[in-house]
């Protein structure tokens, strides 16, 4: 709700970078239109519901990132859990390691 409060209300903020998320599930989800950087590694269901946000991951992330993703583009640079992009319908989602079982 903070990070929702924050871009909704200053249009100057460009990108967010959050750090040592510590596992955190459903972080980023159905956030405003931004960039965010996440400096660790997130839980189930990072970044679902997303909506022309950009989203970089420089850790791991657990089951169902990118769940129902509309549009934008979710990075994330080392492995990922099961279930990644599930039900989306559109936008991105980058791997640069390894996934799980049933994505897309």
């Amino acid at each position: 709700d903070q990070i929702r409060s924050l871009v909704s209300t200053r249009s100057e903020v460009k990108r967010i970078r959050l750090s040592c998320p510590e596992r955190k599930h459903n972080l980023l989800n159905a956030v405003p239109a931004c960039s965010f950087v996440i400096d660790g590694d997130v839980g189930d269901y990072c970044a679902a519901a997303l909506r022309d946000a950009d989203v970089e991951i420089l850790g791991t992330a657990e089951t169902g990132l990118g769940h129902s993703l509309q549009s934008g583009v979710i990075t994330i640079r080392k492995n990922a859990g099961v279930a990644v992009g599930a039900m989306a319908s559109g936008g991105l989602i980058v791997i640069h390691g390894s996934a799980g079982a049933r994505c897309g």
